[in-house]
C-alpha cells in the first residue's frame, strides 16, 4: 500500500537494501556451520577469521600474539580455507548483482587476505602481525563499502525513474576479475597444501 506513496528513487533504495539483506542472510546461513565446528575454534581464537557477516575485528590479544604457526594449526587453516571456498563464490555472485564494483573489491580484499594467511603459514610473520594486517584489510573493505553505498544513494537520488531504469538496464558483463576468482582461489589453496606438506612434523 505504501509503494504508491514512494518516489521511484525511494522504491529503488528499498529494493537495493532488500537485496543486500537477502545476500547477507544467505551468506551467514552458509557460514554458520563453519563457525560452529569444534575443531576450528582454536584457530578462530588465534586468528580473526571466524566466518561471519560482518567478520570479527582482531582483538588486542590477537594482535599482540608473538607466536608462529605449527603444523597442527596449518592443517586446520588448509581445511578452513577449503570449506570457506564453498561459500565465497556464491557470496561474490550475490554482491555482484547489487554492486559489481563492490564485488571486485571483495575479491581483491579476500585474495589479499588469503596471501596474508600464506605468509603466516610460511612462518614469515607472527599471529599478531597477521591479525594487525587483517584489521587493516577490513578497514579498506568497509571504507570502500561506505563509498559504494554513498554513490548508490547519489545515483538513486539523481534518477527520477530509478526503479524502471534498474529493471530495464541490461546486466553488466562479468569482469575478468570476478570470472577468474574461482581459479585464483584454487591456486592459493594448492599453495597452502604445499606449505602443509613442506612443514616438518
Amino acid at each position: 500500500m505504501l509503494a504508491g506513496c514512494l518516489t521511484s528513487g525511494q522504491q529503488e533504495a528499498i529494493r537495493v537494501q532488500r537485496e543486500i539483506n537477502r545476500a547477507m542472510a544467505a551468506s551467514d546461513a552458509c557460514l554458520a556451520p563453519l563457525r560452529a565446528r569444534p575443531d576450528y575454534q582454536a584457530l578462530y581464537w588465534r586468528l580473526a577469521i571466524e566466518p561471519s557477516v560482518p567478520p570479527p575485528a582482531p582483538t588486542p590479544a590477537q594482535m599482540a600474539d608473538t607466536g608462529l604457526v605449527d603444523r597442527a594449526a596449518l592443517r586446520v587453516m588448509v581445511a578452513v580455507h577449503a570449506d570457506l571456498a564453498v561459500c565465497r563464490g556464491p557470496m561474490i555472485d550475490s554482491i555482484a548483482r547489487i554492486a559489481p564494483e563492490l564485488a571486485e573489491t571483495a575479491v581483491d580484499v579476500g585474495l589479499r587476505g588469503d596471501r596474508l594467511v600464506l605468509t603466516l603459514m610460511r612462518r614469515e610473520i607472527t599471529w599478531g602481525e597477521a591479525n594487525r594486517r587483517i584489521g587493516a584489510l577490513q578497514e579498506d573493505y568497509f571504507r570502500h563499502l561506505s563509498e559504494v553505498i554513498a554513490e548508490t544513494r547519489r545515483r538513486i537520488d539523481a534518477t527520477q525513474g530509478g526503479t524502471a531504469l534498474a529493471a530495464e538496464a541490461a546486466p553488466a558483463p562479468v569482469s575478468a576479475r570476478l570470472s577468474n576468482f574461482p581459479e585464483e582461489l584454487a591456486v592459493i589453496h594448492r599453495q597452502m597444501e604445499a606449505e602443509l606438506a613442506r612443514l616438518p612434523g
